[in-house]
């Protein structure tokens, strides 16, 4: 699916948009960063997460946990109060620029996230670990954002693969998550989630997405 939507999306390049020859602002040159594919996997993986923890666990909390209806909500909050902090932190603070380590510790903390969860009974606990998902997730999607924007003269297109991954992600997520749910259990649909989001650290190695390519810290202007 990440491969679809880098190879497929971007040939919206084609399409000439009203106006946008008369943005100043874009390079001349193409300077994209090769963090981007690490990025856009990031994004897919947290966000299939992201698509479980929103459409499965309010029916595990009801069905087998017993929660009442408002710890439930106030679960639910907690990940989207997080996230929307989230977001205002990776705006305000640039040391997570053109860094592979962030975007990997991302997606170790969103494992580690999961396999706690498999575990967690307590509506505390999983409260707290439900918002610091969120906040995690805030940070792939902000990766995914600039990494994806950063250097490139086809900004639509990068967008456009940006938000596919994240619908796609979702959708997902919610999907596997509940086929999985239904003939198995909560544990199994965390543990897929967190299979999930491990393959955030396995990809980098593979050739389009190694973070030691030739010539990315040369077009990112890092030293």
């Amino acid at each position: 699916m990440v491969a679809l939507a880098v190879f497929w999306l971007p040939q919206l390049r084609n399409e000439v948009q009203p106006g946008e020859t008369a943005v100043s602002d874009k390079p001349t040159e193409d300077r994209s960063t090769r963090y981007r594919f690490l990025a856009w996997v990031g994004a897919f993986t947290s966000f299939t997460f992201l698509g479980a923890l929103l459409n499965i666990f309010p029916v595990f909390g009801r069905e087998v946990m017993l929660f009442r209806k408002s710890v439930i909500g106030e679960i639910v909050f907690a990940r989207g109060l997080f996230t929307t902090l989230g977001f205002l932190w990776f705006g305000r603070v640039t040391f997570w620029h053109f860094k592979g380590w962030s975007m990997l510790a991302t997606q170790f903390m969103l494992a580690v996230c999961a396999g706690l969860l498999m575990f967690a009974r307590d509506p505390v606990l999983i409260g707290v670990l439900f918002a610091a998902s969120g906040f995690f997730i805030s940070s792939a999607y902000g990766s995914s954002l600039f990494h994806g924007a950063a250097g490139s003269t086809r900004r639509t297109a990068r967008g456009a693969v940006h938000e596919s991954l994240l619908a796609t992600g979702q959708i997902s997520g919610a999907f596997l998550g509940g086929l999985i749910y239904t003939h198995s259990s909560m544990q199994w649909t965390y543990g897929f989630c967190m299979a999930i989001v491990l393959t955030g650290l396995v990809l980098p190695s593979s050739p389009p997405l190694a973070l030691g390519a030739q010539g990315n810290t040369a077009r990112s202007g890092i030293g």
